[in-house]
C-alpha cells in the first residue's frame, strides 16, 4: 500500500490536476470561484510536496501551473469578462503552453545549475527534474495541438455547431480529457518503471571525498564508463604464507576469466560494509578466528570503472577452514611472481599484490 501511494506521488502529472479541476468547475460555477479553488489547491499541494521533499518525493510541475494561475489572475484584474465567460479554458491553456515553453527554453541551464546544488540525494533530484521536463513537454505538445484545432474550429461556419453544444463540449471536456489522459499515461509509465527499477541492483555514488551523494542502477553504470565513483569490498585469504585465488566470472565487467582473491562484491546502496562482509564469507562468519581484518582503502580506476576499494584479509590456520572455500587453489608469492607476465591475474590483484606481499605475506612467512 505504501509503495502504491509513493508511485502515485511520484507521478509528475499530478501538477496539472488543480488546473483540470478548475476547468471542470468552470462548467458549473463562476469562473472566478473555480479559479480561486484551483489556485488554492495548487498552493496547498506545493506546501505538501515541500514537506514530502524530506522523503525524496518531489513535484515540479506544480510551479508552472501556479504561474499559469497567476497569469490568469491578470485577466481577472483587467475585467476581460466577455472572453473569460466563454473562452476561460482556452485562456488557461494558452497561458500553460506559453509558460511551459518558457521553462523548457531554460531546461539545459537549470539541469546544469542543479549539479552545483548541495543536496543529500542529488542524483535522485536531477532524475525527477528530468522526468518533470519530460512530462512538461508532453503537456505542452498536446495542448499546443489542441489549441491549433480550436483555432481552426473558430473559423468554421457558425451553423456547423449552433445548437449542438459544440463550444461547451470542445472548449471544456476535450481539454480536461487531454489532461486526464496524460495523467493516466504517466501513472502507467511510473508503475512500469518502478517495477523495472525494483529489479535493478543499485550502487551508491561517491564524491571525491568518498561520501555517498546518490545512487545509480548497475545497468546504467555499465554504460557510463567510469562516470560514477562507487565503493567495492574485496577480501583476500591467506593460509601459511600463501594466497587463495579463484577464477573471476567469464562475463565479469572487469578482467573476466582471470585469477583473483575469492571474496569481491560491490557495496550496494543503503547496505553496510559490515553486513556485506558477513554475507559473502559464508560459513567462515561462524569462526571467530577467521574474521576479516581491514587492510587499506585505495582507488581503482581503468577505462571502464572508478571504484573506492576497501581491502580486507582473512588469515586461516587449518585445512578444515580451507574446506569452506571452493573452486580455487593456494598460490605462493614465488608462483605469483613467476606468472605476473602471463596476464592471468585480474587488474585489481596486480595492484594489490605488492601491498599484500610486503604486509600480509611477509608476516605469514616462516622465519629463515
Amino acid at each position: 500500500m505504501k509503495n502504491r501511494i509513493q508511485r502515485i506521488l511520484n507521478n509528475q502529472a499530478i501538477g496539472i490536476l488543480p488546473l483540470l479541476l478548475s476547468m471542470v468547475l468552470d462548467l458549473y460555477i463562476s469562473y472566478v470561484v473555480s479559479f480561486l479553488i484551483g489556485m488554492a489547491l495548487t498552493f496547498l499541494l506545493m506546501m505538501i510536496f515541500l514537506f514530502l521533499a524530506k522523503k525524496d518525493i518531489y513535484q515540479f510541475l506544480l510551479y508552472p501551473i501556479f504561474l499559469t494561475f497567476v497569469g490568469y489572475s491578470i485577466f481577472l484584474f483587467f475585467n476581460f469578462d466577455v472572453a473569460l465567460h466563454i473562452y476561460s479554458p482556452i485562456v488557461v491553456e494558452i497561458l500553460l503552453v506559453s509558460i511551459l515553453g518558457f521553462t523548457g527554453f531554460f531546461k539545459r541551464r537549470i539541469l546544469r545549475r542543479s549539479k552545483d546544488w548541495l543536496l543529500p540525494h542529488q542524483a535522485l533530484y536531477r532524475l525527477v527534474l528530468n522526468e518533470a521536463f519530460f512530462v512538461s513537454q508532453i503537456v505542452q505538445t498536446f495542448y499546443t495541438l489542441y489549441l491549433f484545432v480550436a483555432l481552426l474550429c473558430t473559423h468554421l461556419p457558425e451553423n456547423s455547431f449552433r445548437g449542438t453544444g459544440f463550444i461547451r463540449i470542445f472548449y471544456h471536456y476535450v481539454g480536461v480529457a487531454i489532461g486526464l489522459s496524460i495523467f493516466a499515461y504517466e501513472q502507467i509509465r511510473v508503475y512500469m518503471l518502478s517495477r523495472k527499477l525494483g529489479e535493478e541492483i543499485w550502487l551508491p555514488v561517491l564524491n571525491d571525498k568518498g561520501l555517498v551523494v546518490g545512487s545509480v542502477a548497475y545497468s546504467v553504470e555499465k554504460m557510463s564508463h567510469k562516470k560514477y565513483y562507487h565503493p567495492m569490498l574485496r577480501i583476500a585469504v591467506v593460509y601459511q604464507g600463501m594466497l587463495y585465488l579463484t577464477k573471476r566470472e567469464k562475463d565479469a565487467y572487469v578482467s573476466p576469466d582471470t585469477l583473483d582473491i575469492p571474496f569481491r562484491q560491490h557495496i550496494l546502496f543503503r547496505h553496510s560494509r559490515e553486513a556485506l562482509i558477513q554475507d559473502i564469507i559464508g560459513e567462515l562468519k561462524n569462526d571467530p578466528s577467521a574474521q576479516p581484518r581491514f587492510m587499506i582503502h585505495y582507488t581503482f580506476e581503468n577505462d571502464k570503472v572508478k571504484q573506492l576499494i576497501s581491502l580486507y584479509a582473512i588469515r586461516l590456520d587449518t585445512e578444515e577452514q580451507l574446506k569452506h572455500l571452493s573452486n580455487g587453489k593456494l598460490w605462493t608469492a614465488k608462483q605469483i611472481e613467476e606468472n605476473r607476465g602471463a596476464n592471468i591475474f585480474s587488474e585489481y590483484f596486480y595492484k594489490e599484490f605488492p601491498y599484500l606481499q610486503t604486509t600480509l605475506l611477509l608476516a605469514e612467512s616462516p622465519p629463515s
